[in-house]
């Protein structure tokens, strides 16, 4: 059921879905029939029924198995390993609880979906989907906590948001009670792959990401963008790669030594008073269209150094900045190269 208190101005739905309303600053539940939102994105048990499913070890689904349900809450809580092959919530949400999480689809080339819903929260220690084998998804929003690494790929278009998923859980008394929220904001997470096929991905505000290993968050499809709204940490190499356009409306770092990597199709796009940084590592901007400038930071360290590409003249956001440290070093393109990008080292050597 929808909550009993509804926004005072109501918003209109503005996603590819028409259930949902959306602000810069939060992210609402819409509900069909009534003209109000919700904000944060919450579900207490959806608007159909819950599957709470408990593990004291594993949970194992077979091959060819489906847990589903109208619009309501899936809700794995696993102490071990859980082995997905199907969840289907539908326009609902999905929340586990696991010490890992694992495609049980071992085929790389298999892309069947594992989660389809409107919402996926998880939370756990241990890795969610690997390397060689990410878990696939059709959801619409995300959310991550718990610190372990994260390899994922969405079908279409996905926003990084804030979270709150709770199910019910029925008793021996046949009663059902609210079981423990799974709240999360954003990607607090260890090595991160997040990659959509086709569609653009959005790093809400509020929703920061926060990672300890390299990091990678792709948009491709034509003309997918990748828009941040949110600062991005990233704990060692971080790469934000865009088919379409690249807009920075929140800093984004390396803060372990790692380098940073911007590169769209078209556009890369600093808003005024953003900062892309690196400590000791790499900063390099490839961009397809044009490349406006807000500011790219480095430590003053020798090896450190900064690589910019443009095929149109880069441009500074409005105003202009004043305060960009001087470069001890620099890179250029290789006019040659095209289409792959090569880059010439240019030193400038302290006396």
């Amino acid at each position: 059921m929808p909550p009993a208190t509804c926004c005072s101005k109501p918003a209109a739905p503005t996603s590819r879905s028409a259930r949902w309303c959306r602000a810069r600053t939060a992210t609402s539940r819409w509900w069909p029939g009534r003209t109000c939102c919700w904000a944060p994105t919450c579900w207490p048990g959806g608007e159909g029924a819950s599957i709470a499913l408990f593990a004291g070890r594993d949970l194992t689904q077979d091959e060819g198995t489906v847990v589903s349900t109208a619009g309501g809450v899936i809700a794995p809580d696993v102490a071990g390993v859980a082995t997905l092959e199907s969840l289907m919530a539908g326009t609902g949400a999905v929340s586990i609880t696991a010490g890992s999480v694992v495609d049980g689809d071992t085929d790389p080339d298999d892309a069947e979906v594992d989660i389809e819903a409107a919402a996926l929260v998880l939370g756990g220690a241990g890795s969610m989907g690997a390397a060689d084998n990410a878990l696939e998804t059709t959801v619409d929003e995300l959310a991550v906590s718990g610190g372990g690494d994260l390899f994922l790929t969405e079908t279409d278009a996905l926003d990084v948001a804030t979270l709150s998923v709770q199910a019910q859980r029925v008793g021996a008394d046949a009663a059902a009670e609210d079981a423990d929220a799974l709240n999360a904001a954003g990607l607090a997470t260890g090595a991160t792959v997040v990659r959509t096929l086709d569609g653009t991905l959005t790093v809400l505000a509020g929703a920061e990401v926060t990672t300890t290993g390299n990091t990678l968050l792709q948009a491709a499809g034509e003309e997918a963008d990748l828009v941040l709204l949110a600062a991005i940490n990233g704990g060692a190499d971080l790469s934000l790669v865009a088919a379409g356009d690249l807009s920075q409306d929140a800093d984004v770092a390396s803060t372990a030594g790692g380098s940073v990597v911007l590169a769209a199709g078209d556009d890369v796009t600093q808003a005024q008073g953003t900062t892309a940084s690196t400590l000791d590592g790499i900063l390099a901007v490839q961009a397809g269209g044009t490349f406006t400038l807000s500011s790219l930071r480095r430590a003053q360290a020798p090896c450190a150094s900064t690589a910019v590409r443009s095929s149109t003249p880069m441009r500074p956001a409005t105003p202009t900045s004043t305060s960009r440290p001087e470069p001890s070093s620099s890179w250029s393109a290789v006019p040659s190269a095209p289409p792959a990008m090569r880059w010439r080292r240019r030193s400038t050597r302290s006396p």
